[in-house]
């Protein structure tokens, strides 16, 4: 089951409005989380470049949209677990990427409880996430910019957000807001 929320005690939170959290949030990465793929860039060595982009072994960046890092703020500081499901072909890439970014002393792998790869179905991808977490799928939240996966992983009864211009703090709120409301009906 989700995470009930005693309240925010920042007036800012993006989570302010929301009386239920889910267990887990699962973020597809390009174009998603990060402009661009990260098969786009030379590879690592990656290297901080700023708080919310990378640079890659030419100087090349990989950026974060420019909310991810108080979207992540605001999902470690309510104990909301995050995962990955992506189906980048760089696999290693992404990997080493997500160890480089660094948000409240840690890196955002470290705080992944899932990272799932690979060319498979998002739905596969989803099966591995649960099995490795435990969390069922229902109280999963789902952001991706392609409309099929959102499609095909709302299937299998996860909340799923279209994200087509990648993550800004307005969608993600709405959608957040949205999962409360919906999960708060279901238990009433």
């Amino acid at each position: 089951m989700g995470v009930t929320q005693e309240g925010s005690s920042k007036s800012t939170s993006l989570l302010a409005n929301c009386s239920t959290l889910p267990s887990l949030v699962v973020f597809d990465l390009d174009d998603t989380f990060w402009e661009g793929d990260v098969e786009a860039t030379e590879g690592p060595p990656f290297k901080q470049g700023g708080p919310a982009h990378l640079l890659d072994k030419s100087s090349g960046r990989l950026s974060l949209f420019k909310d991810v890092p108080s979207i992540l703020e605001a999902l470690f500081e309510s104990k909301v677990g995050i995962a990955v499901a992506s189906r980048t072909s760089r696999p290693r890439w992404a990997e080493v990427a997500l160890k480089e970014l660094n948000f409240g002393g840690s890196s955002v792998h470290a705080r992944c409880a899932c990272l799932a790869w690979g060319f498979s179905s998002k739905t596969n991808h989803f099966a591995h996430i649960r099995q490795k977490t435990g969390v069922e799928f229902r109280d999963m939240v789902f952001f991706d910019n392609e409309h099929w996966n959102i499609v095909d992983v709302s299937r299998l009864g996860v909340f799923s957000a279209y994200c087509p211009r990648g993550l800004s703090a307005d969608l993600f709120r709405a959608e957040m807001e949205r999962y409360s409301r919906e999960r708060s009906a279901d238990a009433s």
